[in-house]
C-alpha cells in the first residue's frame, strides 16, 4: 500500500510539473513572439531608433572633426587608424616569415605597418619573406600615407569646411513674416498704409538686390578654386604613378639581366613595378628586395626612372603643382586657375606656393642635391662601396643616393661603408624639412593648413610658446634610445655606436628610411657565435622598448610640421 501511495504521489507531482511547464512555455512563447513582432516593426520602420542615434553620432563626429578638431589630431588619428588596420590585416594574412622569433612577431609587423603608413621605410624584417598578399597590403598603406594622397584628403576637408561656412553666410530670403516684423519695427507698433508701403518697399529692395556679401563671394570663389585643384591633384597622383609603372615594366621587358634578378628572387615584375613606383612616389623607400636598390645599382636606367618619381612626390611636389596649373591655364584659360597662381596663400593649402617661392624651393632642392653629389664623388669615388662600378654607374648611383637621402630612403649602396663625414651630411639632410628654401625676400603668407587654420586660443598659443624648439626633439629621442639600449651598447659597442643610433633616429624622424644596418663583422668575438646577418634596418636589432620608441619617432616625424612654430620662449645668446 505504501508503494502504491508513493507512485500516486509521484504521478501527482509529475502532472503538476507538466502543467507548470506547459503554462511557462505558453507564456514564454507569447513573450518571445511579442519581441519578434517588436523587432519586425522596428526593422520595418524607415528610421529605427538605433539608426537615428548612429546617424546623429556620425553627424556630430563629422562636425567636431571639421570645426573643433585641430589638423594635428585629425592627421594623428588618421595615421594611427590606418597603421592599426594594416597591422591587423598583416597578422590575419598567411605569413611566409620563418626566421622571425615568436615573442616579437606582432611588434615587428606593427613596426612594418607604421613604417609604411608614415612612409619611413625602416624595416624590421626581410622584405623577401613577405607573401604577395602582404606586399599588396604594404602598397595600400604607402598609397594612403603618401604626402600627395594626404594632401588630397586635407583639400577635401577644407572644401567641406568652406562649403559649410558659405552655407552659414548665405543671405536669407525675405518672407511674409519678415515683412510683418519690419512693419512693426518701422511703425512702432502702429500699422498704417504709409508705413506698410515703406517697409514693403524696403523688403522688396533687399530681396531684389542681387549683390551678395563680399565674404560669401570670396568663399564661393575659393570653393571653385579648391574643386579645380582637387581634380588637378587627382590627375597628377594617377598619371605620374601610371607612367612610372609603365616605364619600370617596360625596362624589365627589355632588359634580360634585370629580369633575371627578379626571377632569382621569385618576385613578379608587375608586382615589383607597382610596389617600387608607389614607394618612390610616396617618398617611402621600401623595395620588395632584401638589398633595397643595391641589387640594381648597375642598372642605371632604372635608377634614372626612379629619380623624378622620388622628387615629384616629395620636395618638388609644390613646384610641380605650380607647373601643372600654369600649363593647364595656358591651354584652358580660366579665372580660377589665375586665382590659384596669384593668390595661392589665401587658400591656406600647405602644398600650393606662390610662383616665386616655388622657384626658390626648386633651386634650393637642386642645390642640396648638388652639394651631396659633389661630396659623394669626392669621398666615395674609389671607396669599397662603389667598387666594381664604371664611372657612368658611379655618377648615376651617386645622384640617385643624393636625391634619396632627403626624404625617400632608397639606397643603391651599402651606406655603412660610407665615410663618417658623408653620414653626418646625410643626417643633416634628413633633418631639414622638405619645404626648406633660401629666399632673399620674406616668405609670403602663412602656412594656414599646417597650423590648422582659424584663430588659435590663448592656451594653445601659450603651449606652443613654451614647448621646446624643434631641434630638441630628435636629440631627446636619441637620449631615450641610448637609455633603452644600454646593454647592447656595452655588449656590442661597434654596431651600437652613438653615431649609428643618431643616424637611425634621424632617419625615422625625417621619415627617410636610410639605415646603416647591422653587421656581424663588427660584433665582438664573445657574442659573435649567436650573430646572424640580416637585411633589416639597424633598429630591427633593438629591444622591444627601443622599437616602441622608434615607432613613436616615426609618428612624430610624420607630424613634425605641427611643431615648426614652437619654442619661441627659448633663446640663445
Amino acid at each position: 500500500m505504501t508503494d502504491l501511495q508513493n507512485v500516486l504521489l509521484l504521478l501527482h507531482y509529475l502532472n503538476a510539473f507538466l502543467a507548470f511547464f506547459q503554462s511557462y512555455t505558453l507564456h514564454f512563447s507569447a513573450y518571445l513572439m511579442g519581441k519578434i513582432y517588436w523587432l519586425w516593426d522596428l526593422a520595418r520602420s524607415p528610421l529605427p531608433w538605433c539608426y537615428r542615434k548612429f546617424e546623429y553620432l556620425l553627424k556630430w563626429s563629422h562636425k567636431a572633426m571639421l570645426f573643433y578638431l585641430n589638423s594635428f589630431w585629425i592627421q594623428l588619428l588618421y595615421f594611427m587608424i590606418i597603421s592599426l588596420l594594416g597591422f591587423f590585416v598583416l597578422v590575419i594574412l598567411d605569413r611566409n616569415i620563418t626566421r622571425i622569433d615568436k615573442p616579437t612577431a606582432n611588434l615587428d609587423l606593427f613596426y612594418m605597418s607604421v613604417s609604411a603608413t608614415t612612409v619611413s621605410s625602416l624595416v624590421s624584417l626581410n622584405m623577401e619573406d613577405f607573401s604577395v598578399s602582404q606586399l599588396v597590403v604594404l602598397i595600400v598603406l604607402m598609397l594612403l600615407g603618401g604626402e600627395v594622397f594626404t594632401s588630397i584628403i586635407s583639400l577635401n576637408l577644407k572644401k567641406i569646411r568652406l562649403r559649410a561656412l558659405a552655407a552659414q553666410n548665405e543671405p536669407k530670403i525675405c518672407t511674409v513674416t519678415d515683412i510683418e516684423s519690419a512693419i512693426q519695427v518701422h511703425s512702432g507698433g502702429n500699422i498704417n498704409s504709409d508705413s506698410t508701403t515703406t517697409a514693403v518697399d524696403a523688403a522688396a529692395a533687399a530681396r531684389n538686390n542681387d549683390t551678395e556679401p563680399e565674404a560669401f563671394t570670396i568663399e564661393q570663389k575659393k570653393l571653385k578654386c579648391l574643386n579645380h585643384l582637387r581634380h588637378l591633384l587627382l590627375g597628377y597622383f594617377t598619371v605620374v604613378q601610371l607612367c612610372g609603372i609603365a616605364l619600370i615594366l617596360l625596362y624589365f621587358c627589355l632588359n634580360a639581366d634585370a629580369r633575371r634578378i627578379l626571377e632569382r628572387k621569385r618576385i613578379n615584375p608587375v608586382l615589383f613595378s607597382v610596389f617600387t613606383t608607389v614607394s618612390s612616389f610616396a617618398s617611402c623607400g621600401l623595395i620588395p628586395t632584401n638589398e633595397n636598390m643595391m641589387a640594381f645599382k648597375e642598372h642605371s636606367v632604372l635608377l634614372i626612372i626612379l629619380i623624378p618619381l622620388v622628387m615629384m612626390g616629395s620636395t618638388m611636389f609644390p613646384p610641380c603643382v605650380n607647373l601643372v596649373v600654369w600649363v593647364i591655364k595656358r591651354a584652358f584659360p580660366r579665372a580660377e586657375l589665375n586665382y590659384l597662381l596669384e593668390y595661392a596663400w589665401e587658400l591656406r593649402f600647405a602644398h600650393l606656393f606662390p610662383l616665386k617661392n616655388s622657384l626658390f624651393l626648386a633651386a634650393s632642392d637642386l642645390g642640396f642635391i648638388t652639394v651631396q653629389f659633389i661630396l659623394f664623388c669626392f669621398l666615395e669615388w674609389n671607396s669599397e662601396a662603389t667598387e666594381g662600378l664604371s664611372a657612368y654607374q658611379k655618377v648615376i648611383g651617386g645622384l640617385f643616393q643624393s636625391v634619396n637621402s632627403r626624404h625617400s630612403g632608397e639606397s643603391a649602396f651599402n651606406i655603412s661603408l660610407f665615410s663618417p663625414a658623408l653620414l653626418v651630411v646625410y643626417i643633416i639632410m634628413m633633418y631639414i624639412p622638405p619645404y626648406t628654401f633660401l629666399s632673399p625676400n620674406k616668405a609670403e603668407g602663412t602656412r594656414g593648413e599646417i597650423n590648422g587654420g582659424g584663430k588659435k586660443g590663448k592656451g594653445r598659443e601659450a603651449l606652443r610658446f613654451w614647448l621646446p624648439p624643434q631641434p630638441a626633439y630628435p636629440i631627446l629621442f636619441i637620449v631615450i634610445v641610448c637609455l633603452t639600449e644600454q646593454s647592447s651598447i656595452r655588449r656590442d659597442p661597434l654596431n651600437f655606436s652613438v653615431l649609428n643610433i643618431a643616424f637611425e633616429v634621424m632617419s625615422a624622424y625625417g621619415n627617410v628610411g636610410l639605415s646603416i644596418g647591422y653587421s656581424c663583422q663588427q660584433v665582438l668575438r664573445i657574442v659573435k657565435r649567436d650573430c646572424k646577418d640580416t637585411s633589416a634596418s639597424f633598429s630591427g636589432k633593438w629591444s622591444k622598448q627601443g622599437k616602441i620608441v622608434i615607432i613613436i619617432v616615426m609618428f612624430f616625424g610624420r607630424l613634425k610640421k605641427f611643431t615648426a612654430g614652437g619654442g619661441k620662449a627659448w633663446h640663445t645668446l
